[in-house]
């Protein structure tokens, strides 16, 4: 998954100066504003150095406060002014940070090289990119509105609806100690399996045994709105194909559980949600009304009136919730994950799983899974489960000994989702993908940023630790659980149905991958750098002693690809489907197969450069609705259109199980 790289900002703020980049300004107010540059000298006055420059309403200029020359401990400010006789020769430092004002730092990160000015409540300001994003101003908005909705009220427990419709609030939770699947899930596959072994039969015109039916497994990437779409497009193309009725289970990662938890919570099929989502695609995550802010502060009150701990990834959650829930209107922050339970009791839905991964330090160099299902929460690596509405009260010796109602599903969307979540070493690795990584700027920033700093997160989830105590917990001096975006690992969620756990073994595993890497790279040609995230997977399975056939790099990146071992029919069969687009596949599909309608809008539509520089950014929280169909439809296309050596691939792995 890309990580928000600017996010590297406050710890590069350390170095010393040592390039120098124009930045970019621009004046969003409705009036004429006037910036300079100063030097503040080691214990002196501050130093104009520029002239004053006029920038009128909606225009740009470019902008640099020279170094050249000058001692490492001159620090350079840019200020503005709606008065450009406030720019005398010499001033205080004081004075600089009374004006609006932002300290260059060289050299920049490329998203910080722009700057912008605005007006708040009538007070000018000055933004960085980070700052301007429509997503931190989104999460500052909430947190002040939050604040002031939640702190220093006395909240009445019995008020709140979360508690009046507990409905295990008089049951505890007891944390369950084996690595086996729970009896609930048991039931609801083995009625999964008898309606995908009719589907089986039905498709390929055979008579197989239940037992001989394959286990299919759908791996679903993070990606934000990209993958949420991207997922919501390729599960289009799996039902119409007939496929979609034959699978078993489907994880979901970051931004694809984003679709999986709104398409089941809507109980339809995944062409008649198509539309809703990509309606509720449009909702922008910046704008907030009065009564949006409340029910956000209302569900923070919950968390605080059980002394739960709060984290942005819980405003983040909240704030995911108020968009992707907005058709439910009051309730959009009182839905559960175990509401699903019931949807998929009779069996005819795919069984959905949802991960995220440890986020302490001690796990940086090798991430522990965690699992959410609609039953229970929990890890093979940690060995301890809990029921999903006990997750979130506080614990001893593996008992609940509070009644906290559910965590809503969508404070989960922000711990599945939270990419922020990375450590300042993962956002370096990512700052510097394709650039001269080992070069002596690269070498610097390792050995006084990354070495001191490394380990640091920026955000995480914390919950309180229901092993808490337990003997045969790894964690159980832990106060929290810290959870962060498995994306953060690989960005596949391929441990959950990778037969690690017992009963959860994929004969057929078919990954929809919207990586960021995946089409950057597959745009490029580099096929192992489209790759990475399946050979992170493989590698995941072969350290564990795990069957998984082995991912050729030498390959060219098509919409789709089979990875098959030959020699070894207990091999899971392999299809990985990238977010690429093959424009002679699309132009000569749809002249020669009239079946195939609809998909005009993907001609053209370069998918690595919308990754990379246009609206499939991974950050973009609000696509219009053209370009969300366009999205969609190349996924959806590209399985359609590769429909029948899907549909052989998976006739011959039954062969092969036969």
């Amino acid at each position: 998954m890309r990580i928000m790289r600017y996010a590297l900002y406050g710890a590069l703020c350390l170095m010393p100066q040592a390039l120098v980049a124009a930045r970019t300004l621009y004046n969003e107010t409705q009036s004429p504003l006037y910036v300079a540059g100063y030097h503040v000298m080691a214990a002196g006055d501050a130093q104009l150095v520029t002239d004053r420059v006029k920038i009128m309403p909606g225009q740009k200029v470019s902008f640099d406060v020279t170094r050249e020359g000058l001692a490492s401990s001159t620090k350079r400010y840019i200020v503005v002014s709606r008065n450009q006789n406030d720019f005398t020769k010499t001033i205080t430092p004081q004075d600089v940070k009374s004006f609006p004002h932002k300290e260059l730092h060289y050299p920049a990160l490329p998203n910080l090289l722009s700057f912008y000015f605005e007006e708040d409540n009538g007070r000018l300001v000055m933004l960085n990119s980070l700052e301007h994003s429509s997503f931190v101003k989104a999460v500052k908005g909430a947190k002040t509105a939050v604040k002031a909705g939640v702190v220093d009220v006395l909240i009445d427990k019995e008020s709140l609806p979360e508690v009046k419709n507990n409905t295990h609030r008089k049951d505890v939770a007891v944390v369950r100690t084996t690595n086996t699947v729970p009896a609930e899930e048991i039931a609801i596959i083995k009625k999964r399996k008898t309606k995908v072994n009719k589907a089986v039969n039905k498709k390929f015109n055979l008579t197989l045994l239940e037992r001989k039916t394959p286990t299919i497994s759908l791996i679903c990437s993070g990606g934000g709105y990209r993958a949420m779409l991207a997922t919501l497009g390729f599960m289009s193309g799996i039902e119409t194909a007939g496929v979609l009725d034959m699978t078993t289970y489907v994880s979901g990662l970051s931004g694809s559980t984003w679709f999986l938890g709104t398409w089941i919570n809507s109980k339809k099929s995944v062409n008649a949600f198509k539309n809703d989502l990509i309606t509720l695609a449009k909702k922008k995550i910046g704008v907030l009304t009065a009564k949006e802010m409340k029910l956000i502060s209302n569900a923070y009150k919950v968390k605080l009136a059980y002394n739960e701990p709060l984290t942005i990834v819980d405003l983040f959650g909240a704030l995911l919730a108020n968009m992707l829930f907005d058709n439910l209107g009051d309730k959009r922050q009182q839905v559960l994950l175990s509401d699903q339970a019931k949807t998929l009791a009779m069996g005819d839905w795919p069984f959905p799983i949802y991960v995220a991964v440890d986020g302490r330090k001690a796990a940086h160099k090798q991430y522990g899974w965690y699992e959410f299902t609609p039953f229970e929460v929990g890890s093979p690596w940690l060995g301890h489960y809990v029921p999903l509405w006990g997750f979130g009260r506080t614990f001893s010796n593996g008992k609940s000994i509070t009644d906290d109602p559910e965590i809503p599903l969508g404070f989960l969307f922000g711990i599945f989702g939270s990419a922020f979540s990375a450590s300042i070493e993962r956002i370096w690795q990512e700052i510097m993908t394709g650039k001269e990584a080992g070069g002596s700027f690269d070498k610097f920033v390792k050995e006084t940023i990354i070495h001191r700093f490394g380990d640091t997160r920026l955000a995480m989830s914390e919950e309180n630790n229901f092993t808490i105590g337990m003997d045969t917990s790894p964690i159980r001096d832990d106060k929290y659980i810290t959870m962060i975006d498995a994306g953060i690992d690989f960005n596949l969620p391929y441990p959950s149905v990778s037969g690690e756990k017992e009963r959860r073994q994929s004969d057929i595993l078919i990954f929809f991958d919207a990586s960021y890497a995946t089409a950057i790279e597959a745009g490029k040609k580099n096929v192992a750098g489209s790759l990475k995230d399946l050979m992170d997977a493989e590698k995941y399975a072969r350290d564990r002693g795990l069957k998984f056939p082995h991912i050729d790099a030498n390959i060219l990146v098509t919409p789709m690809t089979i990875f098959k071992d030959n020699n070894d029919p207990a091999c899971p069969l392999v299809i990985w489907f990238p977010l690429t687009d093959d424009q002679q596949l699309i132009t000569t599909t749809l002249s020669e197969n009239k079946e195939l309608t609809g998909f005009d809008n993907i001609k053209g539509f370069n998918v690595a450069k919308c990754t990379e520089k246009e609206f499939c950014d991974t950050f973009n929280f609000g696509y219009a609705q053209a370009q969300a169909e366009q999205l969609v439809n190349l996924c959806a296309f590209n399985v359609l259109a590769n429909k029948d050596a899907l549909l052989a691939a998976i006739k011959w792995k039954i062969d092969k199980m036969k």
